[in-house]
């Protein structure tokens, strides 16, 4: 499902990051208004969450030629150590 929108600018990738994990971990809330928080809104809220994790994949498509490697690290200790009704 697409979420956001297209950015040219790469100083609005973190915010668009931080948007789409408050969207996924708060499937609840419309995404209307996760897109109207500002980013220190969305790290204070980070801690409240509705879920601790997803099982959804977010996808980010990059393109063009003066753009740098872009890196996602998963960890999936912290999910392998989690209780099973969290996961």
């Amino acid at each position: 499902m697409p979420f956001g929108g297209v950015t040219y600018d790469k100083a609005d990738v973190e915010l668009m990051l931080r948007h789409t994990q408050a969207a996924v971990l708060n499937p609840e809330v419309p995404a209307e208004n996760l897109l109207q928080l500002s980013s220190e809104v969305l790290q204070d809220c980070a801690a409240e969450m509705a879920l601790p994790f997803s099982k959804n994949a977010v996808c980010i498509d990059l393109s063009g030629p003066t753009l740098t490697d872009l890196s996602f690290v998963d960890l999936p200790g912290t999910i392998q150590n989690a209780d099973d009704a969290v996961v």
